[in-house]
């Protein structure tokens, strides 16, 4: 379970910082991140990054390892709790 709780919560860092060179690549990554965390923009950003985790979870589930699974789901619930907590009290 601790690697599927690593596993969901590092793979939407990473999709961030892919989003950040194949999008706005000219804007250095201070400004992005500037950008993106105005209260506007987080419920979304966070959502666009933990919608990555989904097909992690659906391979894990395909191949049994229902561990990962509940792991995964447990950091993508954490990412949506914080998403929530913007959305409805940022």
């Amino acid at each position: 379970m601790f690697n599927g709780i690593m596993l969901g919560l590092i793979v939407p860092i990473i999709v961030f910082f892919i989003w950040h060179q194949l999008k706005y690549s000219a804007m250095d990554l201070s400004s992005f991140i500037d950008m993106t965390l105005t209260k506007v923009h987080v419920p979304a950003t966070i959502r666009m990054c933990v919608f990555a985790n989904l097909p992690l979870f659906l391979l894990y589930n395909f191949i049994q390892r229902f561990e990962v699974c509940i792991g995964i789901f447990i950091s993508s619930m954490f990412y949506i709790i914080v998403m929530a907590g913007f959305y409805f009290f940022g």
